[in-house]
């Protein structure tokens, strides 16, 4: 069984974003920092101006703080995936993309999962497999903690994504199941 898909740089994006989101470390990580600077935003310019302008009101200067915090508050997850997202292209942009983009074929095989490009190809045994998560758009197979195969659900080129989940499914930890999101069970090829 096999399927065949394109990966672009924006499916890169998408795989870093939705690691990022769901990441129990990174989502600790969020909030204290989150949390933490908008704290400090909010109370260090109370302390810090009496101590070069003695004579300013601090009423002005908390609802300034005020407003900075709850600006900052509010906008750091749109500021956070724009920054992650200008860096995954720089890093791309650095050298050749052409392994990690284009047509690439994954065929599930007695040993595991083997993986096709016009670059490369490779072979992971099932014991490999950490876990699989399915969005509406997207199908990762992690391979490590930060390592994952990426499967583009609106760009199967040939073959059938739901049977070869269910075949996953069947092979690799049959006591969980993979909740498969947004996906018709049609054949692409």
């Amino acid at each position: 069984m096999r399927i065949q898909y394109e990966i672009t740089i924006d499916d890169i994006v998408a795989s870093d974003e939705f690691h990022y989101s769901h990441s129990p470390y990174f989502q600790r990580r969020r909030i204290w920092h989150r949390r933490g600077v908008a704290l400090y935003l909010l109370f260090a310019p109370i302390f810090i101006v009496p101590l070069f302008a003695p004579n300013v009101s601090l009423l002005p200067v908390f609802f300034l703080s005020l407003a900075a915090s709850a600006l900052f508050y509010t906008t750091y997850h749109a500021r956070r995936k724009q920054r992650r997202t200008r860096l995954i292209h720089k890093m791309l942009a650095e050298g050749r993309k052409e392994a990690e983009v284009g047509e690439a074929e994954l065929e599930l095989t007695d040993i595991g999962l083997r993986l096709r490009s016009d670059y490369a190809e490779t072979t992971l045994a099932w014991k490999g497999l950490e876990r699989i998560e399915t969005t509406a758009d997207y199908t990762f197979i992690y391979t490590s903690a930060v390592h994952s195969l990426i499967i583009p659900h609106d760009r199967i080129i040939a073959g059938d994504l739901p049977a070869m989940l269910a075949e996953i499914n069947r092979r690799y930890r049959p006591a969980r199941q993979i909740e498969v999101v947004g996906i018709a069970s049609d054949d692409h090829s």
